[in-house]
């Protein structure tokens, strides 16, 4: 364990030596930021579009391990879920499920919950009594 600890450092690389390695720029991409690109280094010379390879590794975690993809283990499936009484659960709770967004969604949108269908039978009795008052 301290061996393989001491060779992670002693093998470690900086931003600016991967960016002289490849001839790319280094960018840190980080939901702090939004996702906003941040320059971590620049290559001394920089390659185009044309003089990359294809098949070469350009994703930072690919590069780090040598082309080796980390396997990460699914969580596994709760056992009850696969029984018959977790599917009746599913659909009493279906219609329920997102309601307070649902509402809230819908107070913001027309000031007041109300439903499709009497909002269209209202409009058509609006509409029926400025008709009216024309006449």
């Amino acid at each position: 364990m301290t061996k393989a600890f001491f060779l992670g450092l002693l093998n470690q690389k900086t931003y600016q030596t991967m960016a002289d390695e490849k001839g790319l720029y280094v960018v840190e991409m980080s939901e702090d930021n939004d996702n906003f690109p941040r320059v971590m280094a620049a290559p001394s010379k920089l390659r185009t579009e044309e003089q990359i390879p294809k098949h070469e590794v350009i994703d930072y975690d690919e590069y780090i391990f040598d082309g080796q993809v980390q396997w990460i283990k699914p969580k596994p499936v709760p056992f009850y879920m696969k029984l018959p009484g977790w599917q009746v659960y599913l659909k009493r709770t279906i219609p329920h499920r997102n309601l307070y967004k649902y509402k809230v969604q819908v107070t913001a949108e027309y000031g007041k919950l109300d439903s499709f269908i009497l909002r269209d039978s209202n409009e058509k009795n609006d509409a029926k009594v400025v008709t009216q008052q024309f006449d």
